[in-house]
């Protein structure tokens, strides 16, 4: 069996591959948590616009039917009395690790491979402009945004072992 004679490419795969796990389970952790808020707080039933009509929806099916946007930036803000982070640096850091996770789960051609011009697009472009641990702060940032006033005792936990490990 030929072995690659380029000992970096093992590496660079490796980095892809950390890249993509960070990224979904960062996600996931914010799909998690929005959905752990809605069961836990959510009693009566809350008004959510879809298709242009408002839409009295229970919590089981915000959980279902609701998007992750729509937890973070609607939800989860009226749930807990919190501004809405839209439009705030931990929402354009979000929308990028979404952006990124979806390409990770649903790779399309042009997430592979930019043809034609300079690829400053792909997946493995943007994989390489940015640390896995950037989807891990930005997915722990938008959760300190909604109980800064009050931390999750696994949050704090998790970033006393994020600083002993920087």
């Amino acid at each position: 069996m030929k072995r690659p004679v380029d000992d970096r490419i093992e590496p660079l795969f490796e980095y892809f591959e950390q890249s993509m796990i960070a990224s979904v389970f960062a996600y996931q952790c914010l799909e998690a948590y929005s959905n752990h808020v809605i069961s836990n707080v959510i009693t009566e039933p809350m008004s959510l616009k879809r298709r242009g009509k408002s839409t009295q929806m229970t919590a089981k099916e915000l959980e279902r039917c609701a998007s992750t946007d729509e937890k973070l930036a609607i939800v989860l803000p009226r749930a807990l009395g919190v501004a809405s982070p839209k439009g705030t640096k931990v929402w354009q850091d979000y929308r990028r690790l979404k952006d990124v996770r979806d390409s990770t789960v649903h790779l399309k051609a042009d997430d592979q491979y930019i043809r034609g011009r300079p690829d400053k697009e792909s997946l493995y472009y943007r994989f390489l402009n940015a640390s896995p641990m950037d989807f891990v702060l930005t997915a722990m940032a938008m959760v300190r945004h909604f109980c800064a006033a009050s931390p999750e005792r696994w949050l704090q936990s998790a970033e006393r072992q994020l600083s002993d490990m920087q």
